[in-house]
């Protein structure tokens, strides 16, 4: 695949389970992967900020979905470049060593009620994460079934493990489901 440009405004910020930046979605619904190793400065990730992205399309359905980004804002590199294989390596051992010693507790159980404004997916197309209105990051772990299939303008009710940071919310969902009729297609 090759990478293309895009740009846009950063509508919300999906996080890790450490409450990092690891996803953007843009105000035109798109949902641009940012592994939490790549990023260089976090704190440029913020709702209203323009950005540059050189990444690759792994779909359009339901939504334009990007993946091994490159994100820059005013010409200030956000990230590192994920084909940099060279420093890949470095970064990412760098990123695990931040978190050595932080054992993440569990998060409160809970249910939360939501509109989606994009949906996240696997590069073999299963659906990874709903982002929510409220700019909740709901991450679907692997072997969690949904039989439903998941579009921006849905109502879900989705249940699991919550962490709450500055940027959102994570959940590790446990549970999703549409509530209501699904969402329109779009035109």
């Amino acid at each position: 695949m090759n990478s293309i440009q895009l740009k846009g405004i950063i509508k919300m910020v999906s996080v890790s389970p450490h409450g990092e930046p690891e996803g953007l979605v843009l105000e035109d619904g798109s949902f641009v992967k940012v592994p939490p190793h790549t990023v260089l400065l976090a704190a440029l990730f913020q709702p209203g900020r323009a950005v540059e992205i050189w990444a690759e399309k792994l779909t359009d359905t339901p939504n334009p979905v990007y993946h091994h980004a490159v994100v820059s804002m005013g010409g200030t590199p956000a990230t590192a470049d994920p084909a940099d294989k060279a420093g890949e390596q470095a970064r990412k051992e760098r990123h695990r060593r931040s978190h050595e010693g932080q054992k993440l507790g569990p998060g409160r159980l809970g249910v939360v009620q939501g509109k989606v404004v994009a949906v996240g997916c696997a590069p073999d197309g299963r659906v990874d994460r709903l982002l929510l209105e409220s700019g909740a990051s709901a991450h679907i772990p692997t072997g969690v079934g949904t039989t439903q299939p998941f579009k921006p303008g849905d109502e879900v009710e989705i249940a699991g493990e919550i962490r709450s940071f500055p940027l959102g919310e994570f959940i590790k969902v446990s549970q999703a489901v549409r509530t209501g009729a699904p969402a329109a297609a779009a035109p």
